[in-house]
């Protein structure tokens, strides 16, 4: 009975290693590689429409995040395995504007000789993290509790909407207002020189 046992044993043992000296042999030889992923997307819909959006003021920045699920807790304890982290840095701007420059008025009066410029308030244009400069540097890989795409497309979300406000809270609408109201008067001042409202004052109001 010993002597049966032993012989499967060992002929099991010649399998594995016969596979084993297979796998490392196809590896070395290029028999088994790693394929290339298969990238496809799909247009699911697709339009177009006029803007009329005056960019003029940009807040540059370069953040690290850091993202940590602890986990399920019970009785104050914390379960292994069931927590997650995530750290990367990137790069990104906040840009600040006219959102709608179409709602621009102008108006001239000839007795005050003065031209006035109704615009709406400057704004936040656009707020957003370049894809290509994020570098992960620290992730978990845990079976039980992996990180979502969803959850780190919904962080990178929470991560723009915090340099947004940073943006805010460090004066860009300031500069950018400042900016706008320039970039108005010169160009409204290069269009009457050579007319007879060549003379007229020009004042820039916000709506």
């Amino acid at each position: 009975m010993l002597k049966a046992v032993s012989r499967i044993i060992a002929a099991l043992l010649v399998v594995v290693l016969i596979l084993a000296a297979g796998f490392w042999v196809g590896t070395r030889g290029g028999l088994i590689h790693n394929a290339k992923p298969i990238v496809s997307s799909t247009q699911l819909g697709a339009s177009y429409k006029d803007i009329a959006e005056l960019s003029v003021e940009e807040y540059v920045f370069t953040n690290v995040a850091k993202r940590e699920d602890p986990g399920k807790i019970i009785a104050g304890w914390g379960i292994p395995f069931t927590g997650n982290n995530i750290m990367f840095t990137y790069d990104g701007t906040v840009k600040a504007g006219i959102k709608d420059a179409s709602k621009i008025d102008v108006k001239v009066d000839d007795s005050s000789k003065k031209v006035t410029i109704n615009s709406p308030k400057v704004e936040i244009t656009e707020s957003k993290i370049d894809p290509a400069t994020i570098t992960v540097y620290d992730q978990s890989m845990n079976p039980f509790n992996q990180i979502k795409v969803q959850e780190t497309m919904e962080f990178v979300a929470q991560e723009e909407d915090a340099a947004r406000q940073k943006a805010i809270d460090s004066g860009l609408l300031d500069r950018a207002e400042k900016r706008s109201a320039e970039l108005l008067e010169s160009h409204t001042k290069a269009l009457l020189a050579g007319t007879d409202a060549a003379d007229y004052t020009v004042e820039v109001n916000w709506k």
